[in-house]
Order: structure tokens, then sequence, then C-alpha cells
């Protein structure tokens, strides 16, 4: 004889979610000094794990004003931050047309004018660096050209490992 077996109803709830994306950029930055003005050219090669993102935030000098700028692909819009930082640098957005995942580069240049000093005597300037904001690691190369009648020295260099040039 057979009787009938009725299993109690389960239910499962399963929450599957993405983990967040997980940001680390390379930074490459060239100063290149000029009897008037400092030009600076710099190359974010972002990397995106886990999730795709289309946001990117960088720092650039606010004394750069809006005349920073972004190269990419893709981008929809660029949108700098209203209120300058304590530390003199301004945050600008990056959003892309579509959320991206692996690597990811943007350009980012700006001009600073330099003040006209006596002629032979030294002048004393900081380079104001472009940086990767919100990531999980940094790293990343500064260069200094100078013009072929001009001298540099690096007085101070905080943070940073001086290279020989013939690596």
């Amino acid at each position: 004889r057979a009787f009938p077996c009725f299993p109690p109803a389960l239910s499962a709830l399963r929450r599957l979610a993405r983990p967040p994306a997980r940001l680390t950029c390379e930074t490459a930055i060239l100063a290149s000094v000029e009897p008037t003005l400092l030009r600076v050219n710099g190359w974010l090669d972002w990397n995106v794990e886990f999730s795709a993102t289309d946001e990117f935030v960088l720092l650039a000098p606010a004394s750069a004003g809006e005349d920073v700028r972004i190269d990419g692909a893709d981008i929809k819009e660029k949108n700098r931050s209203a209120a300058a930082r304590e530390d003199g640098m301004s945050a600008w957005t990056v959003r892309l047309q579509r959320p991206v995942l692996g690597s990811y580069r943007l350009s980012v240049s700006y001009d600073v004018p330099l003040e006209a000093g006596d002629d032979g005597k030294p002048i004393t300037l900081a380079v104001p660096l472009v940086r990767a904001e919100n990531v999980a690691r940094k790293t990343g190369h500064v260069a200094i050209s100078r013009g072929e009648n001009l001298e540099v020295r690096v007085a101070r260099s905080e943070g940073l490992e001086v290279r020989d040039v013939k690596e």
C-alpha cells in the first residue's frame, strides 16, 4: 500500500551581490619647465576589477581652474567640484558613456604660468601633480624636463624616490 507524501514547502531567498569595483591607478607625469610656463601632462592608467564602473575621480591643482584638459575614450561629462580642498587641489569627476571593466586611460594636461624673475636669478616653484582619488592603490612616476637654456634642480621631493636618468 502507498501513502502520499507532501514535503513541507521550502523556499530560499538567495541574494547575489556583485562586489564593489576595486580601482587601482598608475600615474605618469611629465612636467616641462619653459621660460614662461610650466606645462604638466599626466596619464592615469586605471585598472577596474570585480565590477564595472563609469566614474573616475582625480585631483588636479585648483590654481589651474577650468583650464584642465581631460581626454579619454567615451567621456560623457567632466565636472569640477565647486570648492577647493585644503591641500589646494580640486576634485574632478569623469563620467563615461558606459561602464568599463579592466584597463582605462585618461590623459590630463594643464599649464601653470611662471612669474618672470630677474635674468639669471633662480625662481622656486612647486610642481603640482595630478592624482587619482578613491583608489585602493596608486603608484606612478614623475619626470621633469627643461628648456635648453634653463637649469633645474630638485630642492625637495617628499614621498618620491629619485631615479637616475640613465635607467
